[in-house]
């Protein structure tokens, strides 16, 4: 988890070493990208590894696809990554309530399990690119916490070309000199300022300034990594699932998937928060059979209101024409009748003049 306060986390007191093929092997030195003339062997096996794996990008989709589809994804990561609101219930039966609060405000950083969350994830699915990332930071547990997901930082090449992905690595070094504090904060101003807040946050991505990446679109992406699922030491990239843009999802691809081969033994183990999820998702199932049987309910008494609408509507539409008929037929009836002879009216009386 993340420290309580913003640190470097490769300066905390008591810290595990970093690991190699996170390290990087960053030198104070290092202040611009190499040309072609100036690639070491080292940077053209490095070139070569990428080369080779950029055209299996489709397989690695289609596998992660239906990785992220299985229920394996749920429980393994989302349940690990994500908290459920369930959680917050059990911390109030087990701890003060005020206690409680704090402890579920300090979990907030993973971010909460939502059908809104979880469709995001789903969105992976269908629109989902893959990127080969290059490791920057980490956290100090990742070595000794090999199974746990934990909060890390990588930079992603835009264009996502063999040659971007290797510049986007050298460029690591330059940032990474800048976060652990031996780099020149004076020559990459924007880069020292991302650089220098190391706390983890859901889906961020920042992109460093081109005029600091000699044009080249890098961009620093924070997620969670599990260094069992990390690919080894000699391959320079770390394959992620993410949606294309400036934000949105993303999830670190295992390299047993990405790969087609078995799991590492306690790789795939159900998340920390999977028990309690559970009980969320049975929660929001028994919420949902209620809604439908609501509905159901609604529904038939919709139904009988719209029957008796159209009967009443009906027999007053029968009342109003039976009226119209008898008008008629009462007209009718007295056109038919003989006319009736008119009396002649008496003959006026004068009085006769006295």
């Amino acid at each position: 988890m993340e420290p309580d306060r913003k640190v470097l986390h490769w300066t905390v007191e008591g810290a595990a070493a970093e690991p190699d093929v996170l390290a990087g092997k960053a030198s104070a030195e290092v202040s611009n990208l190499p040309s072609e003339n100036e690639m070491t062997p080292e940077l053209n096996a490095a070139l070569s590894k990428i080369e080779a794996w950029q055209p299996l990008k489709e397989t690695i989709r289609a596998r992660a696809v239906n990785w992220l589809l299985s229920p394996e994804f749920r429980t393994v990561y989302y349940d690990d990554a994500h908290v459920p609101f369930a959680m917050k219930v059990a911390l109030e039966k087990e701890m003060p309530r005020k206690k409680a609060q704090e402890t579920w405000e300090k979990l907030q950083y993973l971010g909460q399990q939502t059908p809104e969350l979880w469709e995001q994830y789903q969105q992976l699915a269908t629109q989902g690119q893959v990127w080969f990332a290059v490791p920057l930071m980490t956290n100090p547990s990742f070595r000794t916490e090999p199974h746990a997901l934990l909060p890390c930082g990588v930079i992603v090449a835009t264009e996502q070309t063999s040659t971007d992905i290797l510049l986007a690595g050298v460029f690591g070094m330059v940032a990474y000199d800048l976060y652990s504090g031996a780099g020149d904060d004076k020559k990459f101003p924007g880069t020292a300022r991302i650089m220098s807040d190391d706390s983890y946050r859901l889906f961020y991505r920042e992109a460093f300034p081109l005029s600091e990446t000699q044009g080249s679109h890098f961009t620093l992406l924070c997620l969670l990594l599990r260094k069992s699922w990390m690919p080894p030491e000699d391959v320079p990239f770390i394959p992620l699932l993410a949606m294309p843009g400036p934000h949105g999802a993303v999830v670190q691809i295992p390299w047993h998937i990405a790969a087609g081969t078995p799991p590492l033994p306690g790789s795939v183990e159900p998340g920390r928060f999977a028990e309690i999820a559970a009980f969320d998702r049975m929660a929001d199932q028994m919420l949902e059979e209620q809604r439908k049987k609501n509905q159901g309910c609604v529904g038939l008494l919709r139904k009988c209101w719209t029957i008796i609408y159209y009967i009443c509507l009906a027999v007053f539409l029968l009342s109003i024409l039976s009226a119209l008929v008898v008008t008629i037929f009462e007209k009718l009836s007295g056109s038919k009748k003989a006319p009736e002879p008119q009396k002649r009216a008496s003959p006026a009386v004068y009085s006769s003049p006295k």
